[in-house]
């Protein structure tokens, strides 16, 4: 059961379209670095990218505005660009700094409003306009710098679960203004323990310890001095198998937020504790907005219930967001080659499109974990498969995978998981559901049904992975289900019709 709350007093601000601080402020725009300006916006020639140069000036003054603009608690720029192009923008000469360098956005929150002056303000832009069109097309651009009062808070993103121990958790979460934030859990048992920020920031991230064991029934709390939302998570681990533990895998939910958002509502009736995601979360992973638009949102209720783990894609492009909002198992917790424990099973994830060549520091990492790996069941995931009846099984002239990712995962990674006795690698990246049987012993599952374009097998699939046992061109995901003595995993569609099912008894 999820029970979510804002404060009344956030919600009653929220009412109210906050001010635009530029009023009707004129744009005058360069194509030349700032020689000459114009009054129109430019037409951008075919198959082009433009650097242009946007300025206004403006007061901030006017019956709609506050008394000085400077009182705000923030500024939030909307930038106003209808396509995902990188801009600088500048405010009285001073660089207007994003939550997160790398990342583009269509809204700039947390802006210090003291940067405001006394009569005329100019805002400036440095535009990267990229025109892939075979047509002329005009810049279009409308940005807006409002004002947010202190009563404005609200919580954007989250709260998500991520990595976790014998008794701690991970929580992160998003503001739209600077806050402190506390995470309260408080187990069924009664046992409860807190955890908070000890300076305002947008971005949060806490661990909370103290728990007793993390599996048992909990409510937890996030709160800020204005926002506040509280979760009550239920488990259903089996209560006569103690040291049972049911996850789901699902891969490439980009795109299609509905789709999504429908095998999420699945997953989350299978009743997991743990979400294994095998990439491709986001159509582009530095757009900010489509983190909350097409993943955290749709899967809002299930990620506040159940930690989710990344094995990462090559569309989430190295997203400095994606590593702060998914708390990984590694160091840090940004890490994207992690170890996670899970009751009887250890599962591995790798960023495969890093360096696995053979000999590689990534490749002697992930023999270090296997080797060091004690439980009876171990599940490696890489967003490459090592073998795929798919588009991204292409072969060169010598007969090797195209895509390094696809070449590591078969000449490197493979080979490790025979030598330690793994139960399968686990991937995304072809949309479809397919299990290979594999030769050394190891199962391949391409797991990418999560809502982006499904496939189907090519022409020659035959020749590209004669290995294959099973597939469907369908939305769906993977619950597996592990006690120390035995491994099942049931694949669903969204409708509940079971697609496939195997089980793995304990490695030797």
């Amino acid at each position: 059961m999820l029970v979510l709350a804002i404060a009344p007093a956030a919600l009653a601000q929220s009412a109210a379209a906050p001010p635009d601080v530029l009023g009707r402020a004129a744009w005058e725009y360069s194509l030349d670095g700032g020689k000459t300006f114009a009054p129109r916006p430019p037409m951008l020639p075919p198959a082009t990218k433009v650097h242009v140069l946007a300025r206004a000036t403006f007061t901030p003054r006017g019956p709609d505005w506050f008394a000085d603009a400077r009182d705000y608690a923030a500024l939030e720029l909307h930038t106003g660009l209808a396509h995902s192009w990188p801009a600088i923008f500048r405010l009285n000469d001073r660089p207007i700094r994003p939550p997160l360098e790398g990342m583009i956005y269509r809204v700039i929150p947390a802006i210090d409003p003291h940067m405001l002056r006394d009569g005329p303000n100019v805002l400036a832009a440095e535009i990267t306009a990229i025109n892939g069109h075979s047509r002329p097309v005009s810049l279009e651009f409308a940005p807006r710098l409002t004002g947010r009062d202190a009563t404005d808070l609200q919580i954007r993103t989250g709260p998500i679960l991520g990595a976790f121990g014998k008794d701690w958790l991970t929580v992160t979460a998003r503001t739209n203004l600077p806050a402190k934030a506390r995470v309260t859990v408080v187990t069924f048992g009664g046992r409860k323990a807190e955890a908070a920020s000890q300076t305002a920031s947008a971005l949060h991230r806490l661990r909370v310890s103290g728990l007793g064991d993390p599996w048992k029934q909990y409510t937890l709390r996030v709160e800020t001095d204005q926002a506040f939302r509280t979760v009550g998570a239920s488990r259903r681990r089996p209560p006569d198998k103690p040291d049972a533990i049911r996850f789901a895998v699902v891969g490439d939910s980009r795109t299609d937020p509905n789709a999504w958002s429908a095998v999420a509502a699945a997953i989350r009736a299978a009743g997991p504790e743990l979400v294994i995601h095998t990439g491709d979360a986001v159509s582009r992973g530095i757009n900010d907005w489509e983190w909350d638009e097409e993943f955290f949102t749709p899967a809002g209720t299930l990620f506040a219930e159940a930690p989710v783990l990344l094995a990462w894609g090559n569309h989430e492009e190295n997203s400095p967001l994606g590593a702060e909002l998914l708390y990984s198992p590694s160091p840090d917790g940004r890490g994207r080659n992690w170890s996670q424990a899970a009751g009887p099973v250890r599962l591995i994830a790798v960023d495969g499109a890093a360096d696995f060549s053979a000999g590689s520091d990534n490749a002697r990492w992930l023999e270090k974990e296997l080797a060091a790996a004690e439980e009876p069941f171990v599940f490696v995931f890489d967003h490459y498969p090592a073998w795929t009846s798919g588009m991204h099984g292409a072969t060169d002239a010598e007969g090797r995978p195209a895509e390094a990712g696809v070449r590591h995962a078969r000449q490197v990674i493979l080979p490790l998981l025979e030598k330690y006795r793994a139960a399968a690698l686990v991937s995304g990246h072809d949309h479809f559901y397919e299990r290979s049987e594999l030769p050394g012993g190891v199962v391949q599952i391409i797991t990418a049904g999560g809502g982006a374009p499904l496939r189907r097998k090519v022409s020659e699939a035959v020749r590209r992975n004669p290995h294959s046992t099973t597939f469907a061109s369908v939305l769906h995901f993977c619950v597996f289900e592990v006690t120390p003595e035995e491994c099942r995993m049931r694949v669903l569609a969204v409708d509940g019709k079971e697609i496939d099912q195997r089980t793995w008894r304990p490695r030797k």
